[in-house]
């Protein structure tokens, strides 16, 4: 899966930046994640935050 981070924007916030819209969206995985008692949604939230936080830079 691949998500730009406009994507996220979009979805969560109207299309304005805002760090609300990436917080839903991780909530959102983080949550749909926990169904699944074979991944560990800390590991996979954290590293989705690092690498969107790595877009914006970039």
């Amino acid at each position: 899966m691949l998500l730009l981070p406009s994507q996220i924007y979009n979805e969560y916030s109207s299309g304005m930046r805002d760090a609300t819209a990436i917080k839903h969206f991780l909530r959102m995985f983080y949550v749909r994640a926990g169904l699944d008692p074979d991944l560990d949604t800390q590991d996979i939230v954290c590293f989705l935050a690092m690498r969107l936080m790595m877009l914006e830079i970039g």
